[in-house]
């Protein structure tokens, strides 16, 4: 069960609590709605399921940098967790993704996903 932003605990503070699980699934959807701080409208829509990926990783680095502030690192952490985990559950062929990238581009789409998960897992 994911907490809403106004639940969360300094026991969640302390440990970067994203709207996470134990297991670190993450409904950054949550963040969004429920916190004002940002306005997806800000932003240009993904382009596809991996820029969607990196999208919600650039928003939760927003949320640590700006509501997190004793343990900033650790929230960044968690955020860089998540987007390894989400980058993972990926399809290796990206045409099979929910939202593929175009046409042309997807070998160009793995070899991001890939670098970013090792940039990432090693953090």
């Amino acid at each position: 069960m994911y907490k809403s932003v106004n639940a969360l605990t300094s026991r969640d503070y302390k440990t970067g609590g994203l709207l996470c699980d134990p297991d670190n699934n993450c409904d950054m959807s949550k963040l969004i709605e429920q916190d004002n701080l940002f306005r997806r409208s800000e932003f240009a829509p993904p382009t596809d399921s991996g820029d969607e990926c990196y999208m919600w990783h650039d928003l939760c680095y927003n949320y640590c940098y700006k509501r997190i502030f004793k343990h900033q690192a650790e929230c960044i952490r968690n955020c860089d967790k998540h987007l390894v985990k989400e980058l993972h559950d990926l399809d290796d062929n990206p045409a099979r993704w929910r939202r593929p990238p175009r046409d042309g581009t997807e070998k160009d789409s793995r070899e991001f996903r890939d670098w970013m998960i090792l940039k990432f897992e090693s953090n």
